[in-house]
């Protein structure tokens, strides 16, 4: 949870990682692409966020946008344990467990 509205950054037109996940999904979709670029940042209106939102589902960019919060999180914690590992730690173990709860807190979705 973020605390923002739902739909807020469709309603205000920002050019996300998600949005540019979705436009490049729907290269070969002209209808769909259009639809979406033609919307971002027109309206509030919750009935046509929710139209933008699932032209962007249908894209598949939330999947990708997952997987790739997966995989750089899994990087971070495998450079921690590197960091926390062999005979001369950089990191003291409470650090290093600290800092894995806190990756993980901040990146594990809540629906």
């Amino acid at each position: 949870m973020t605390g923002k509205p739902t739909g807020d950054d469709l309603a205000e037109g920002k050019r996300t990682a998600l949005v540019a996940l979705a436009r490049a999904g729907l290269a070969d979709r002209a209808t769909e692409l259009a639809a979406l670029d033609a919307g971002l940042g027109r309206s509030a209106d919750p009935e046509d966020l929710s139209r933008l939102a699932a032209v962007i589902t249908g894209s598949g960019a939330p999947d990708r946008v997952e997987e790739r919060i997966r995989d750089l999180t899994a990087e971070g914690i495998a450079v921690l344990d590197e960091r926390a590992a062999g005979d001369a730690p950089v990191l003291a173990p409470a650090v290093t467990r600290e800092l894995r709860a806190v990756a993980l807190a901040m990146t594990t979705r809540t629906r």
